[in-house]
Formats: structure tokens, sequence, C-alpha cells
């Protein structure tokens, strides 16, 4: 988790961010749902994110939509530590409505 070089998404974080929040779709519930998804995935040497985990969610079908626009912006810069690329958890908010 604590590396010398953290893991960077394509663009870097604010066009991630932006990105992101163009990209969530609000599944369709009554009553609407708002809060956040936060969703924990590690970054491995290559910049692929595995072992997606919803830690903190809304409803399952809130949940698979930020996993879903998580796993679409990739591949993303390893982290470093010792000039090695290393494996290294993140977790990302996703917000409902997105802001």
């Amino acid at each position: 988790m604590f590396v010398e070089k953290h893991p960077v998404p394509p663009g870097g974080f604010e066009a991630y961010r932006k990105a992101l929040l163009n990209a969530v779709r609000v599944p369709v519930e009554k009553p609407l749902l708002k809060g956040n998804v936060f969703v924990n995935f590690v970054v491995d040497k290559k910049g692929k994110l595995t072992d997606m985990e919803v830690v903190k969610g809304l409803s399952p079908e809130y949940n698979a939509e930020a996993v879903r626009v998580v796993q679409l912006f990739q591949p993303w810069t390893p982290g470093f530590q010792n000039g090695q690329a290393v494996r290294v958890m993140h977790t990302i908010m996703v917000p409902f409505p997105p802001k």
C-alpha cells in the first residue's frame, strides 16, 4: 500500500476523475439512491486492475456500475518501489449521482 511512486490512472487523476464521472450510468431504482461506492483493487506490475472488491456500497446495481466504470480506464502506470514495478492496492470512490 505504501510505495515510493504511486500508481497513476490514464491521463492523471484529474482527467481520470472527469472521465469516470462522465461514464457513470445511474441504475434505475426507485427511490434513486444517493451516496458513494468505494471500490478496492490492485494495480499490478503491468498497470492492470485486478482483485476488484466493493468495500462500501449502496446496492448490488450501484455497486456493479461503480466496478464497471473503474474497470473502463486501463492500464494505469504501475507503482514503483526501489526502481521495480510492484502491485499496489488502491481505493476509488464513485459518487451517485455523479458530481
